[in-house]
């Protein structure tokens, strides 16, 4: 599959927005924005297409009666992903999202 990916965005809109990422993350993480190289690509890949899968997940399945376990990954740069068990009355459910540097977020 091909990706076409645009290149008509003027260089400050760039860097605004890498300005207001940087902001959002300091925001939210705070001191633990740095403490661990992986926190920013786990907040920047959450808050992205994570909020809406877990929303759809809520919206279809209700609330879960706990999350059992979550877990992501552990590999550096090479690859970003976040797994985790929730318990709802009567069933498990998995929910995995990963995205790979060079290809699209996978569900």
């Amino acid at each position: 599959m091909d990706i076409h990916y645009f290149r008509d965005i003027p260089s400050t809109s760039s860097d605004e927005l890498a300005s207001r990422k940087k902001a959002n993350i300091a925001e939210n993480l705070g001191a633990q924005a740095d403490a661990d190289p992986r926190n920013i690509n786990s907040h920047a890949l959450l808050g992205s297409l994570g909020s809406h899968d877990l929303s759809a997940m809520r919206d279809v399945l209700g609330m879960p009666e706990k999350c059992v376990v979550a877990t992501r990954s552990n590999d550096g740069d090479a690859s970003w992903w976040w797994t985790a068990l929730f318990q709802y009355k009567g069933f498990y459910a998995h929910y995995e999202v990963s995205q790979y540097p060079g290809e699209q977020i996978g569900l």
